[in-house]
């Protein structure tokens, strides 16, 4: 039986940790997950309640950081 995990189910372990992520920083996990707000969005489509929060570094670069939302 495998057992890794898929993209999504890293990210939902993590939010579900009480983390943040950004799509820069799963780019540069370990296991890179790519194509952050497309596993958002299919864990919105599974029922999760996700909020993106739009951010700014200090060169600029606008970006979203998602946070799970507890009920």
């Amino acid at each position: 039986m495998d057992k890794r995990k898929t993209q999504t189910q890293r990210v939902l372990a993590l939010l579900e940790n009480g983390e943040t992520i950004t799509s820069l920083e799963a780019a540069r996990m370990g296991h890179p997950i790519m194509d952050l707000p497309k596993r958002i969005s299919e864990l919105r489509r599974a029922g999760y309640v996700i909020s993106g929060k739009r951010e700014k570094s200090a060169e600029g670069a606008r970006y979203m950081r998602y946070e799970l939302v507890r009920p």
